[in-house]
């Protein structure tokens, strides 16, 4: 990160530096930058898959698809030709 750079989102940021906070403000951007750029050389994909020693059991049931007959649904609604009807919107 360059000075332009920081200076521009102190700016968007509403936060006023002096000479000595930017400095310092940019030092620790460029520390950070460094310690970030660590994650650049990591392969996700050459990584051996680790366990947990944590136990994760699913909750949910599984999904399965029953029929159902809409007119039992429409049962004792007020529809008409298969659709609900709503209040009056005025």
């Amino acid at each position: 990160m360059d000075e332009e750079t920081l200076r521009r989102v102190a700016t968007i940021a509403h936060v006023d530096l002096n000479g000595e906070e930017t400095d310092a403000m940019l030092a620790m951007a460029q520390e950070v930058e460094g310690l970030l750029g660590i994650l650049d050389e990591f392969r996700a994909g050459e990584a051996t898959p680790r366990f947990s020693p944590i136990r994760f059991v699913d909750v949910l049931r599984d999904d399965v698809p029953e029929p159902y007959q809409s007119e039992k649904l429409l049962d004792g609604m007020d529809a008409y030709e298969g659709y609900v009807r709503g209040p009056k919107v005025v």
